[in-house]
């Protein structure tokens, strides 16, 4: 579902969280994934579920409006041990 169904879809939610890796190599960042879900107006039916596939050490909420939700990420470089600062990227979803 596009953000603009989301929109078309009065009454719906989304939730979003961290997906995080249980075990991963080392320098590896622990958010691999932004996990989202579009559930119904009534809340009960889930409309869609997706990943956004992102490398970060941080993920925070950035809200949503008429267009869509948003978060930040705190990127994590290749090869990276989080010593230096990462660049932030922003993520519209539903996507």
């Amino acid at each position: 579902m596009a953000a603009g169904a989301m929109a078309a879809t009065p009454g719906a939610s989304v939730v979003a969280w961290a997906h995080r890796k249980a075990k991963r190599p080392a320098n590896a960042a622990p958010i691999d994934g932004l996990v989202y879900r579009v559930l119904a107006p009534d809340r009960s039916t889930p409309l869609t579920m997706a990943t956004v596939d992102v490398h970060a050490d941080a993920l925070v909420d950035a809200g949503c409006d008429a267009t869509g939700c948003f978060a930040a990420a705190l990127l994590r470089g290749t090869d990276a041990d989080a010593g230096s600062p990462e660049p932030i990227l922003a993520i519209r979803y539903p996507q």
